[in-house]
């Protein structure tokens, strides 16, 4: 006898372990109740075992169901595996996470053959890896998941700009900068993260932001149009703006290569570009 359910009934049944009921699973899918209760009333036929109990609260895994449910989860993320590696074979595209600095300035000088690029910030590249939605990421933070493989590939620095009619000067104290709010990038970026780094080593808080943008552009453009500070990369300094000094900020930033597992062979050959093209520095 088979016991591994078709795709339909494994989603049937771990959506009713997931949201704790057939009416639940039901929205949570987009099938009707009927179906999902159909599809768990013929699983627990073939297997053999009740596999949820039944309440006016909802369902509830049973303790042997509760055992399935962690042998079809292992299932689920297998089968998930198999159907992402057929698909790389097939259509051998090579999927990359990176950070909004890398994707614009960096990587047109290092793809070749098929590649479908994603922005993201740092945090949001590593969730793109986990799950499986990406084979390679590029991000700029300093916090790298547990599960995920990194290495140093270069290094670059970020700069405090002001519109050229600011009243500051070229060189500011790190107290005198930490109280204006200024333009930020989201949290989860690794620009955020590598100035409120800096400012913690200074022992210095810095004001509530006065915006926040996903995009270099969009944080760019603000500063200019609020005429307060922003932080973005020495590199994509555009006219109009001015860099100004801040004692002791310290904000020179690794960018790191991220991946999870073994590299397929693109992505290695991706990796090495890189690393030989940016020459351990990104200008």
């Amino acid at each position: 006898m088979y016991l591994l359910p078709d795709a339909a009934t494994l989603e049937a049944i771990l959506a009713v372990a997931d949201h704790g009921g057939m009416a639940a699973a039901a929205r949570a899918t987009g099938r009707t109740q009927q179906s999902i209760s159909v599809r768990i009333a013929q699983a627990e036929k073939a297997l053999g075992l009740a596999l949820f109990s039944r309440s006016a609260r909802g369902c509830t895994p049973t303790a042997r169901g509760e055992e399935v449910l962690q042998i079809l989860r292992r299932y689920q993320q297998a089968s998930n595996a198999c159907a992402n590696d057929l698909a790389r074979l097939l259509n051998p595209v090579l999927r990359i996470a990176a950070s909004h600095t890398v994707a614009e300035y960096d990587l047109p000088r290092w793809v070749h053959g098929q590649v479908r690029v994603l922005q993201a910030n740092s945090a949001q590249a590593q969730e793109l890896l986990i799950s499986d939605s990406v084979d390679l990421a590029f991000v700029e933070g300093k916090s790298i998941r547990p599960e995920l493989e990194s290495m140093v590939i270069a290094s670059d620095e970020l700069c405090v700009v002001v519109p050229e009619d600011h009243p500051w000067g070229e060189s500011i104290s790190a107290e005198e900068f930490a109280k204006v709010p200024m333009v930020m990038r989201e949290q989860g970026s690794g620009t955020r993260e590598v100035l409120e780094a800096a400012a913690q080593a200074l022992h210095i808080r810095l004001a509530t932001p006065a915006a926040e943008f996903a995009s270099l552009a969009s944080q760019a453009r603000a500063v200019l149009a609020l005429g307060v500070p922003g932080v973005i990369p020495v590199r994509t300094l555009s006219p109009g703006l001015r860099r100004v000094q801040v004692q002791g900020l310290d904000l020179r930033r690794d960018i790191r290569a991220v991946w999870k597992g073994e590299l397929a062979p693109e992505a290695a050959a991706l990796l090495r570009t890189a690393t030989e093209g940016s020459a351990g520095r990104l200008d």
